[in-house]
């Protein structure tokens, strides 16, 4: 939450299977507006009612189709396509380790920032 304040990012974009990692920026209340990524319309309706954030649940059937590592690209895709963001913006990307791989359940968490400028596919993480 304190990097979005500091690099001024336009929005902050949690990819996630549980909801965990967003609702968890939510709770240090960012003066950005949290995008949630997930596959689940149950989570995705869960966290529409906490504070900031902003769900968005896409249908497994399209999301199986896209790798966990194309994922973010996606969903900056949608971003801007719904006017969230425009090139030039900056976007702080949060993922949670088990929302990338049960494997990673350990508490991993990965964060990255960049400019929609710089964004031209799909984003590795």
């Amino acid at each position: 939450v304190a990097v979005a304040g500091e690099s001024a990012a336009a929005m902050i974009l949690a990819i996630t299977r549980s909801g965990q990692i967003a609702h968890m920026l939510s709770k240090y209340r960012p003066g950005v507006p949290i995008m949630a990524f997930t596959d689940s319309l149950h989570i995705a309706r869960r966290l529409n009612v906490r504070r900031g954030i902003f769900a968005l649940s896409v249908d497994k059937k399209d999301v199986a189709e896209i790798s966990d590592h194309d994922r973010p690209g996606e969903a900056l895709r949608i971003a801007k396509e719904m006017g969230w963001v425009s090139g030039g913006d900056k976007v702080v990307i949060v993922t949670a380790g088990e929302d990338i791989d049960p494997a990673l359940a350990d508490g991993t968490v990965s964060m990255r920032v960049v400019t929609l400028s710089e964004f031209d596919g799909p984003l590795f993480i």
